[in-house]
């Protein structure tokens, strides 16, 4: 297993150079170095899955100020790989080199350009002297680029997971026998005050030697079973499947489509009510391209022009039809003119350069003033999921704030700090389910995961005319390390679309944009389809193996499988997409054995042995799920 290492220097030298006292407690190691700063490393091993993840904390128990800290490397493990194998000049590196396999995070910022990039992993043979740095963009963690990697060689390797939901930093370089991974934070220098402690970036590291799909799987389970804050106290087992109404709706709208929905039995669990529920303005806001449901932001009051009785008759509707409430907020950030800001413009931190204020979550009063805030409305709405969204990048307000010889600490504590106001909230409420949103998928992190769910993983979603075969590509890509994320699907009567979309959070939005009439739309369809996903949602965060993954390409199929090997069973989901002339595809799906399949629209059943696999689709833009079991004894 990896040996936690962490790296920093002390008024310019490597702090191993001061000799530190070094004194071991259980899984905390501290170091103590002259003038009563101290460095503790605390470690979390998780020996079924050959894991270990650990966070370092700094602080200063003396009575004046620090040294500098600087070049601080919350990762510097060296990871051991086999030297290159000779190669002629000019020729381009093969499977027989080690690869750092990296993705890209959340890109599409106008809802259209570059989706199929997102998640998208990419190996890069790495070879001696050779480096690999990647950083997201703006402060947020997952923007641009995504803080999970892997280092593989053959059958072995290790997945990384940074976790650090503001701006990191990660650099792979390549020795002779090994390549030396550093993360954290990207731009921190600074001292200490007396008293001060901190903890900056974590990381977890998972070792494995049989194979890759394996490796994501252990991994998977790892996040599932030990880390996520599903299926534990009273929290459900599964994130929300939810009915989408956008905030600014009128009640009577809202409660309409409530009626339309429990007249057909179609059924979800939670009733998601989206941005645009609050402040004071006079216009309803339907959908989030008409009205100003973004002015109002840090006006968390209910607005009782549009919602006479404070969304209390749509709770109590949402709750005869057997649907809990998950609820938009976006605490960190306000306008200048809201309520929030004019009472407490001490909490914010106010660039006049930019468009919006910063809560400044640094500050101890800020954390304790929105915590209220939140946790009053929380209680006032019986929210049961929060949603937290984040719309703009903090990086230049960070650095705004810092104080003169201290880069990076604003950024520092005011993570930190999201942190505990999530953990606080987790205390009050035991059985709340948090959404982790930033303009889409862009604070997706290890300590997000600890703690939240992904509903709505990127704001590509917000296309009207999203492409399934996109939305199906970004699902291999994080489904290689998050058992549980969101998918969403707008269009009504698209069963292919509709599938595309299947993850082990769903939302249906069919009805939320106020130009689709719920009079009109196949509320049939809907009840069949929200049917089948509840049948089939238990397997979305199991193990998930990518069985022909073309990308984004449309003269293509496109297959994957999740497998639950305790029960024997699981499913396969298959696309023929719009450009393909192909017919029939073979797929191995590497199971040993004899499974029982089931078409789950013919309901045609078929044995399949050793996992071999053919299908035939005779129409173009076609979908089909086989449902599997282990076959027994004389069945």
């Amino acid at each position: 297993m990896i040996t936690p290492r962490f790296d920093f220097r002390y008024g310019g030298k490597p702090f191993r150079e001061y000799s530190p006292v070094v004194k071991q407690d259980g899984n905390v190691t501290r170091y103590e170095l002259p003038d009563r700063l101290y460095a503790e490393l605390h470690a979390e091993y998780f020996p079924a899955y050959n894991a270990v993840s650990w966070v370092v904390y700094y602080g200063n128990d003396g009575d004046r100020d620090s040294l500098t800290l600087s070049e601080i490397r919350d990762c510097a493990v060296d990871v051991p790989v086999s030297p290159d194998p000779p190669r002629h000049p000019g020729s381009y590196p093969t499977e027989d080199y080690a690869l750092v396999s990296s993705a890209t995070g959340m890109v599409s910022y106008d809802h259209t350009q570059n989706a199929e990039n997102e998640f998208r992993f990419l190996d890069y043979p790495l070879m001696n002297g050779q480096k690999l740095t990647r950083a997201p963009q703006g402060g947020r963690s997952a923007t641009g680029t995504f803080p999970f990697f892997e280092i593989n060689h053959g059958q072995t390797g290790v997945l990384i997971a940074v976790g650090w939901t503001g701006q990191w930093k990660a650099v792979f370089t390549r020795g002779e026998d090994f390549i030396k991974v550093e993360t954290g934070v990207e731009d921190a220098e600074f001292y200490l005050k007396p008293g001060e402690r901190i903890r900056t970036a974590s990381t977890l590291m998972l070792e494995y030697e049989n194979g890759r799909n394996n490796a994501y799987n252990s991994f998977r389970r790892l996040v599932k079973n030990e880390l996520a804050p599903f299926g534990k106290g009273e929290v459900p087992p599964l994130p929300p499947m939810s009915f989408e109404c956008f905030g600014g709706m009128p009640t009577e709208t809202m409660k309409k489509r409530l009626n339309a929905l429990s007249e057909h039995g179609v059924r979800f669990d939670h009733l998601w009510i989206d941005a645009g529920w609050y402040g004071s303005s006079e216009k309803n806001c339907a959908d989030p391209f008409t009205g100003d449901w973004g002015s109002y932001t840090g006006d968390w009051y209910v607005n009782r022009n549009v919602h006479p009785e404070g969304l209390q008759d749509v709770r109590r509707l949402a709750g005869e039809n057997g649907m809990k409430m998950l609820v938009w907020f976006e605490p960190e950030r306000a306008l200048r003119n809201t309520k929030l800001f004019r009472e407490h413009p001490d909490w914010f931190i106010d660039d006049p350069d930019s468009w919006s204020v910063l809560l400044d979550l640094s500050k101890e009063e800020a954390l304790d003033g929105i915590y209220e805030v939140l946790s009053g409305m929380i209680e006032e709405l019986g929210v049961s999921c929060y949603r937290q969204d984040f719309n703009i990048d903090p990086l230049p307000l960070w650095r705004f704030n810092d104080e003169p010889g201290r880069r990076g600490i604003t950024e520092i504590r005011y993570i930190a700090n999201l942190y505990r106001l999530w953990d606080r909230l987790h205390e009050r409420f035991p059985s709340l389910i948090f959404d982790d949103c930033a303009g889409g998928g862009r604070r997706i992190d290890i300590e997000m995961l600890r703690r939240s769910v992904p509903i709505w993983r990127t704001d590509y979603y917000c296309n009207l005319r999203a492409d399934p075969d996109i939305i199906q590509a970004q699902s291999f890509g994080v489904g290689r390390f998050v058992p549980y994320s969101g998918g969403v699907t707008k269009r009504i009567s698209d069963t292919y679309a509709a599938r595309s979309t299947y993850a082990a959070a769903w939302v249906g939005a069919y009805w939320c944009y106020g130009f689709m009439d719920a009079d009109n739309a196949d509320i049939e369809w809907a009840k069949k389809i929200s049917d089948e996903y509840l049948s089939l949602r238990e397997y979305f965060s199991c193990d998930f193996y990518p069985v022909e993954n073309p990308g984004a390409t449309h003269a293509a199929w496109c297959a994957s499988r999740y497998d639950r090997p305790e029960n024997g069973d699981g499913i396969v989901m298959i696309f023929r997409r719009e450009e393909s002339n192909c017919t029939d595809a073979g797929y191995n799906l590497g199971m040993t054995g004899e499974y029982i399949f089931t078409d789950i629209d013919s309901g045609e059943n078929f044995v399949v042995t050793d996992g071999k696999l053919h299908v035939n689709m005779p129409e173009k833009r076609s979908s089909k799920i086989l449902r599997y079991r282990i076959k027994a004894g004389k069945e």
